[in-house]
């Protein structure tokens, strides 16, 4: 797990990802039923970071010893693909839509 783990670690150590990860799942939470405009914001950073993340792990299936990365990095680029249809389906809503769904 380690080797997996080698680029987003050199980004910023374990327990700081923790707390981004958090605190995104914080703002998911209070978004989801307030304002569709920042619930867009808040899934768009959820996409990068899974992007990110999918990223780090398909690098260190590629390229380092971590032969079972890439399970890691089917499993987070496709949480990011099925987020991002989902934004662009909240972007893209109908004006009937947005009032039933602010």
């Amino acid at each position: 797990a380690a080797a997996a783990l080698t680029v987003v670690v050199s980004w910023l150590p374990l327990h700081a990802w923790g707390a981004v990860w958090v605190a995104l799942g914080v703002a998911l939470i209070l978004t989801a039923h307030r304002c569709v405009k920042a619930s867009i914001i808040a899934l768009s950073v959820f996409v990068g970071l899974h992007v990110v993340w999918a990223g780090s792990y398909l690098g260190s299936w590629l390229v380092l010893d971590s032969p079972t990365s890439w399970i890691s990095a089917s499993n987070m680029a496709g949480t990011a693909a099925l987020t991002a249809v989902l934004v662009y389906v909240l972007e893209h809503a109908t004006d009937a839509t947005r009032r039933r769904y602010p």
